[in-house]
């Protein structure tokens, strides 16, 4: 799974110490947000089923039972799962040169 963080433009950065005291402020929310999902997660798990288990599929149960929790809807968070290893898989299969030669080499002699 890839995480992208978004670039922060400079008129938005912050010292460490206004960083420290957004955290101050924002971690009881912070920790209520993911004490609901938990909870959610243990009251849905044996109710929630993957129509496919990818691998880390303990993972996914525990994101897909906590959806309630975290206000997304049912099936959000295995759909966004997915597209998120589809294209980690599609950023390390070009940046691979052999890879790429051989997806050439396959496209030109199929004409694709």
């Amino acid at each position: 799974m890839t995480v992208r963080l978004l670039k922060i433009d400079e008129s938005t950065r912050q010292s460490e110490d206004e960083l420290w005291r957004s955290w101050e402020t924002s971690k009881q929310g912070i920790l209520g947000a993911l004490l609901d999902a938990v909870s959610a997660a243990i009251r849905h798990w044996e109710t929630t089923k993957l129509k496919e288990k990818p691998r880390m599929s303990d993972f996914a149960h525990l994101l897909a039972a906590a959806e309630p929790g975290l206000s997304w809807e049912a099936g959000e968070f295995m759909s966004e799962y997915t597209a998120n290893r589809q294209a980690t898989i599609e950023a390390v299969f070009e940046s691979d040169p052999v890879a790429v030669a051989i997806l050439k080499f396959v496209q030109d002699r199929h004409g694709d």
